[in-house]
């Protein structure tokens, strides 16, 4: 019983440290993407008129 305990415990302990790390890097990734947008305001107008979907999904 305390094996398996042991075994949720380290499993728990990995699974806040993956989600922890996607977290950082989804918000890194965000950080990118603001600064290409912002850099890339007239690019992104004439990538929603040649693909609407994209502007549709919210990107």
């Amino acid at each position: 019983m305390t094996e398996s305990r042991k075994v949720v415990a380290v499993w728990r302990s990995s699974a806040a440290l993956d989600s922890r790390a996607a977290r950082s890097e989804a918000a890194r990734f965000v950080v990118v993407v603001a600064g290409a947008k912002a850099q890339r305001a007239g690019a992104l107008k004439k990538l929603r008129r040649t693909a609407p979907y994209f502007a549709s999904s919210g990107t």
